[in-house]
């Protein structure tokens, strides 16, 4: 409530009669309610992003992005000035939420012992640092090359790709020390092949960010963590809990795959 008052309030402060101001204040309002949308959508994937973090990391940018682009391209369609702007503000809420939530396993897999709380720190004052220079630039820009709508539809492409470009080298120069479905599988590759056991820091460059979810045939073609319903009957799994009461884990084929399907306190 307060947002939405203090929004009019400045429109008033910019010289908007009170009726004019009270729309356009609407329409504003309307605008960030998208990305409020778009937050709560994506918060119900959190669990996805707990397995891969990196590649939601990169998606979070494309699509923070992709509202970027619809920014950009608003002023050639002022008649649908409040849809256009709203998609983008909705694209924007999911990155948001979709970069804040892989932030944490993103920091944790370069901390020592109890200091996660000042890495943190550290990373959000080198995020405020490079946030402070982009706007000076931006600024720089905006009244250059950028000042007219065509100027912002040459650079802003440029700047988009020299950012995901950045966000891929970040994340495959991190080393997440958790297991997933595509890590577990290229250690079991690794293992069969050379007797060895990979680390996270050997295995990062090698993961393939944009389809994690690919087969390792070299591994077996496992898929690891499948809901019991894409593999086994649930007839046939009490026959099996009944046949190996104290496994913790369950192995089936199907075609060319290998589905492993683990008990909640399965361990290492």
């Amino acid at each position: 409530m307060l947002h939405v008052l203090s929004t009019q309030s400045l429109l008033f402060a910019a010289g908007l009669r009170p009726t004019p101001a009270q729309a356009t204040a609407v329409s504003w309002i309307l605008k960030d309610g998208m990305q409020h949308a778009g937050k709560l959508i994506c918060s119900g994937m959190g669990a996805r992003m707990d397995s891969e973090p990196k590649s939601w990391r990169i998606f979070a940018d494309v699509l923070y992005d992709f509202g970027t682009a619809l920014d950009f391209i608003s002023p050639l369609c002022p008649q649908l000035f409040l849809e256009v702007a709203g998609l983008g503000n909705f694209a924007k809420g999911m990155a948001v939420v979709a970069a804040r939530a892989t932030r944490l396993p993103i920091y944790s897999s370069f901390a020592k012992e109890g200091n996660l709380s000042d890495l943190f720190a550290k990373g959000e004052a080198i995020s405020t640092l490079f946030n402070v220079m982009g706007i000076g630039a931006g600024i720089g820009l905006s009244s250059t090359v950028c000042s007219t709508t065509q100027g912002k539809l040459i650079i802003g492409p440029l700047l988009s790709a020299v950012h995901i470009w950045g966000v891929v080298q970040e994340m495959r120069a991190t080393p997440i020390n958790t297991l997933n479905p595509q890590r577990t599988a290229m250690v079991v590759a690794d293992f069969i092949k050379s007797g060895k056991v990979s680390s996270p820091a050997e295995l990062r460059y090698r993961e393939d960010l944009l389809f994690p979810n690919r087969l390792i045939e070299e591994a077996g073609s496992v898929k690891v963590g499948q809901p019991f319903r894409r593999v086994l009957s649930p007839r046939l799994v009490e026959e099996l809990r009944s046949t190996f009461p104290n496994e913790k884990f369950l192995l089936t084929q199907k075609s060319d795959k290998a589905y492993m399907v683990l008990e909640q306190s399965a361990t290492g």
